[in-house]
């Protein structure tokens, strides 16, 4: 008696382990898309492989107030697959504790951010030379980049601008702003 093969279900395969030979196989393989590599034995882990071949580890892992969100550990070049595994087990034990891992990774960030301004902070003139030329001054209307500009220029390098920008005060505002040129050049800019 013959058997209809086509009606029986097949359980669904396990995925593979990933291996440190597996893994060099996977970046060398094209792809149009992103992929996403489950690791098989850490669960939520996984080399995400982009179109141009570039690799990275991240982590799925469900947020301690609900919903799903994915960690990025770091390329696959600069971590080992063992060194992931690691990361995931204490991302994801983190969440189980009620730690949200996202929000660690940008207090971080933004510690690291505010130790290089301070670091590279200079001079007032300088600081305020580098905030001009940033992407938020670009951003504003040319008639207030002006304005600005021009109080800066006339106001603030000669009153602080030979001070470190770390070094100053709201004793050292003040006095500038006691003086009242500052205060009279705002005022008449704004108009009536």
């Amino acid at each position: 008696m013959k058997q209809n093969y086509s009606a029986t279900t097949q359980e669904p395969k396990e995925p593979k382990k990933l291996t440190p030979p597996r893994v060099k196989v996977l970046l060398a393989q094209p792809c149009d898309t992103w992929r996403h590599i489950s690791d098989g034995h850490i669960d939520g882990l996984a080399l995400r492989i982009s179109p141009s071949g570039f690799g990275s580890w991240a982590v799925d892992y469900t947020r301690p107030a609900g919903g799903r969100a994915r960690y990025t550990l770091g390329p696959e070049a600069e971590i080992t697959l063992a060194k992931a595994r690691e990361l995931a087990l204490g991302i994801r034990d983190r969440a189980r504790r009620g730690e949200d891992p996202h929000h660690y990774k940008q207090a971080a960030r933004l510690k690291a951010k505010q130790e290089k301004q301070q670091a590279t902070a200079g001079t007032v003139a300088e600081l305020a030379a580098r905030w001009l030329a940033s992407r938020e001054a670009k951003a504003w209307r040319p008639a207030t980049v002006a304005t600005f500009e021009s109080h800066v220029r006339r106001y603030v390098v000669p009153g602080l601008g030979l001070l470190d920008a770390r070094s100053v005060t709201k004793a050292d505002v003040r006095s500038l702003i006691d003086r009242g040129e500052v205060a009279v050049a705002m005022v008449t800019s704004l108009g009536p």
